[in-house]
Formats: C-alpha cells, structure tokens, sequence
C-alpha cells in the first residue's frame, strides 16, 4: 500500500509540473510582467536598503578619492610652493641670536611724547629655545652724540626728533634718524648688535589687553603706591596683593608703571612679566580659535606698531615664539643696588648733572667694560647662567668665599652653595662636573672677573656624587679680590 501511494503522489506532482510549465498562461506577458511586480513589491523595503547602501559606498569611494588626490598634491613641492607659509631668514649675529629692541613710548598725542620710558634687548635663540631680555633704566646717563650733548637714554628719541625736524627732516624720517640714534647708543653700551626694532604706544597696551579680555600675572610681592598718577593730573593709591592675578587692561597697566614705592628696576621686572603675559594669552587657543579677536589684534598692531620687521618676519617670529615659555624667558635688569645681582650702575652726586637724577657705570661714565663683560655673558654664553656653582673657603679670611660668591652672582652666575673647604691645596681649583661646561669658556670670564688670581682646573667628569653641583670653586691664600 505504502508503495503504490508513493507512486501516486509523485505522478500527480508530475502531472501539475507540466500543467504549469506547458500551460499558456505560464507564457503569457501580462502574466509575466504581474508576477515580476508582485515579486518587487514583496521585496519592496530591501530593494531600497541595497539601493541605498549602494550609492552611499559610491559616495564614500568617491570621497576618499578625491582626499587622497587632494594629498598627494599637498604633498607635492608645487602645493609646497603656493599652500605653505612663507618664512623669512632673519638678520643674526655672530652667534645665530636674533636681537630686536623693544621701545615703550608716548607717540604725539602725549605731552610726553617719544621719550621711551621701557627698553628692553631681547635676545632669541632659536635652536636651544631660550630668550635673554634686559632691562635698560630709563635714567642711564649716556654720551650718544658728541656733536650735540649727553642726556638720559630715555631722552634720545625726544630730543634727536626735535633737532632734525628743527633741520627741515618730515616727522616721519626724523623719528627714523632719532630712533637708530638710541639703537647705536645700545649697542655701545652693551656691545650687542641689534638689526631690528619695535616701537609700542602705550595706548597699544591699553588696547590689546582690553581687546585680549585680560591676562594672568603672578604678583611674585605686594605693591603699595599711594602717589600713582589718575587722568586728572593728581595721584591716587594702587595697591594689588602677592597673588596670581587675572588683570584688565586698567590694573594691568598701572602694574606695569607704578614706581613710586619700588624702583625703576622693579617696574622694568614687572613689565617683563607682563610682556610674558601678553605673549601667553595671545597665543592661547581661546585666542586663536576667533577670528573677531585675531581681526582685532591685527588691526591695534597695525595702528600703535613701528617696527622695521615685515609682516613676514613678524610671521617668522610668531610662529618660534609658540614654542617658548616662561621657563625659556631669563629676564636681566640693570641696577645701581651694590648688594644684589646685575648691579653694575650707581647714582652720582646731583650738583654735578644739572641737580638731576641720573645713572651711570660704577666703571665711571663712559666705561661701559664691566656691562660688556655681562651682556657678552647672559646673550652669547647664556648656559653658563644656568649652571649650578658651589664657592668653598681655603684661606685665612672666613669672608672671601661670600665677597667672590657676592661678585659672580652680579654677573648672572647662579651661586647654590657658599661654605669652607676640607681638602688642603696649593692653588686655587676650579672642578668640572658637567661635560656641558667648557672650561675655555669659563676661564675668559674668570680672567675678566678676577684678573689676578692663578687657578687649576680639575675635571672629574667621571666623578659621581649625589650633588646638584656643575662647577666647585675652591679658593685658596692665593686668591685676590
């Protein structure tokens, strides 16, 4: 029985097959075509996800074309020629540093005008990172033109700029003549020469902080000054607290002045900072993501900048200075304090400068060697600056290694250590821990410093020690002051 069904169901399952095959209507066309959009219509929702998933690779393909198209022709030196920016081989020196004075003044809306209270050298270094900038005071008394007469540094701009319009010069070309007057009065001081400059209104100050929002200063000691000028030809009190501050424009700037209660020489320190400031906060990314602010800034420089830098030297400039910070900035101001560092100036009696207050080299008036011996120091032997030495004491006198340690910190060297020696010597040593130290180097300014004593170099480069130490100078009865 089982047999003859299966036999049954597989004849009647024949017989439909050919039924359906060999029927008209399976070749009918409109029968065709119905089937074909019923099957479509079943299929309706994946028909159109292929459809999109399609054109959608195509676009992505397509895309990633056009991208690595558009690379490969970047990359190109003909993209090198019209998309990268251009930058400009600055003027340097001797030793590769580019130096640029940076003048503070009043421009000619001022009662005051061109006398350049600030002066800063500033000196960059672009392979190793670091920036040295020195204060000059505005009262150093200066011999810068022999055929006219002598006066205070800060004076040169006004008085040079009256003479030659006096001599028929445009105001233009006379601020020009006046301006590298006071350069080449800089560089005979300093014996550093200088190829560019930039001359900043204080308005320009008053502008770019308030158009920066603020900026942020570390007040590293609190300032009292009950005698600070207002707008009304009086004086009012400006106080700010030791603290990290966010200053507007306003407090920035008097910050920046106030002298009264502190010296000229801790106003050129602070402005210094304050210059770092601006530096930081321009540069930063709230900064240079908006293009309302990067406008604005462009245009107060353009307005309150004279500068004989091109725009794409400017460039050049801004784009090394985004590398450095504040731990690459070594700040240096000229004093007349006989106990502290860098003090190489002193005040002379008033009766004999007309009863005015002025400053000159304790070398005397125009002997400029021991600031020379300094500048050529801190501008062109800057790593001897951040060296750690250590002064010990062999001789019969306790008070010779503090009187030597007191005279090398006023050059810039860096004094970790002062005491008396255990080892008995013959001669005055000098021992070199740092292969980063040349003993050549050194010894040009230990001869310049303390010309009449007789030393010894030992190297212990292979010595090891847990100390900070680079350098130890041990002083023996041999030594002169």
């Amino acid at each position: 029985m089982f047999f003859q069904k299966k036999i049954w169901d597989n004849k009647k399952i024949k017989l439909n097959l050919e039924k359906s095959i060999f029927s008209k209507s399976f070749f009918d066309k409109t029968n065709i075509r119905q089937n074909f959009l019923s099957r479509i219509k079943n299929k309706k929702k994946s028909f159109y996800k292929i459809y999109f998933y399609t054109i959608l690779f195509l676009i992505i393909f397509s895309s990633a074309k056009i991208i690595f198209w558009i690379y490969d022709f970047t990359a190109s030196e003909l993209s090198k020629k019209f998309f990268q920016p251009v930058f400009t081989e600055l003027k340097k020196d001797k030793n590769w540093y580019v130096n640029i004075l940076l003048i503070w003044a009043w421009w000619w809306d001022h009662e005051w005008a061109d006398l350049t209270d600030t002066i800063i050298l500033a000196s960059f270094d672009f392979k190793t990172k670091k920036v040295t900038m020195l204060s000059i005071p505005r009262d150093f008394f200066v011999n810068y033109n022999p055929r006219y007469k002598s006066s205070r540094i800060n004076e040169i701009m006004r008085d040079m700029t009256a003479r030659y319009v006096a001599l028929w010069l445009d105001k233009k070309t006379a601020r020009k003549q006046a301006r590298n007057a006071l350069i080449k009065a800089i560089e005979k001081i300093t014996n550093v020469d200088i190829w560019y400059y930039l001359q900043i209104d204080f308005k320009w100050f008053e502008k770019l902080v308030d158009a920066i929002w603020w900026i942020t200063v570390e007040v590293e000691k609190t300032l009292v000054d009950t005698a600070y000028p207002d707008w009304n030809r009086w004086y009012e009190t400006f106080a700010i607290e030791k603290w990290i501050h966010n200053l507007d424009w306003k407090t920035a700037l008097k910050y920046a002045r106030s002298r009264h209660s502190t010296s000229d020489f801790d106003r050129a320190k602070r402005q210094q900072l304050v210059l770092d400031a601006i530096k930081e906060k321009a540069l930063s990314s709230e900064i240079l993501v908006n293009p309302y602010k990067i406008k604005k800034i462009l245009k107060i420089i353009s307005e309150n900048f004279e500068t004989n830098l091109s725009f794409w030297d400017l460039f050049t400039l801004a784009n090394y200075a985004w590398d450095f910070n504040k731990k690459s900035i070594l700040n240096f101001v000229l004093n007349d304090d006989w106990n502290t560092a860098w003090w190489f100036l002193w005040t002379p009696p008033r009766a004999d400068y007309w009863w005015a207050f002025i400053l000159i080299p304790y070398s005397w008036e125009s002997n400029f060697s021991r600031i020379q011996i300094f500048t050529d120091l801190i501008f062109n032997n800057r790593e001897l600056t951040q060296t750690n030495f250590e002064v010990l004491n062999w001789t019969n006198w306790w008070w010779v290694a503090s009187k030597a340690s007191k005279r090398l910190e006023r050059y810039g060297f860096k004094i970790e250590n002062v005491w008396n020696s255990k080892e008995n010597l013959k001669k005055t040593q000098i021992i070199f821990y740092n292969s980063k130290i040349k003993s050549e180097t050194f010894k040009k300014f230990w001869d310049e410093i303390f010309p009449w004593v007789d030393i010894e170099f030992v190297d212990k480069i292979w010595y090891y020690e847990e100390t900070n130490i680079d350098v130890s100078i041990i002083l023996w009865s041999n030594f002169k002051l």
